[in-house]
């Protein structure tokens, strides 16, 4: 499982934790994590590591990469003239999926 997340993050410039979870299990032939018997995702050491969830963080947020896309559609057209910071974009995601923090997103941005 270590060296797929590490390869997963090395090649993806956005990933959610969501899609992770679910590659994982495609990857393992397996329904769920859980079913691995390592623990919850998001506990694990690479995943808090990488994706930075909040300490009340208990399972993955359904949000794929396709949705991140489509908010920094959204995000260039409402900001068209301002430099896109991840931090500010992520942000954006979580006021409009209605989250107090972005890290209860588990999204993790390499490069825009």
């Amino acid at each position: 499982i270590n060296a797929f997340v590490h390869c997963y993050v090395a090649v993806r410039g956005i990933a959610t934790l969501y899609d992770l979870s679910d590659d994982i299990c495609r990857h393992e032939r397996v329904e769920d994590f859980e079913r691995l018997g390592l623990g919850p995702l998001v506990r694990h050491p690479l995943i808090v590591h990488y994706f930075e969830p909040s300490g009340d963080t208990v399972t993955t947020f359904k949000i794929k990469t396709e949705n991140i896309v489509s908010y920094l559609s959204d995000y260039l057209y409402t900001y068209h003239d301002k430099e896109v910071l991840v931090g500010d974009f992520l942000s954006f995601v979580a006021k409009k999926r209605k989250v107090s923090s972005p890290q209860q997103l588990c999204i993790r941005i390499q490069n825009l």
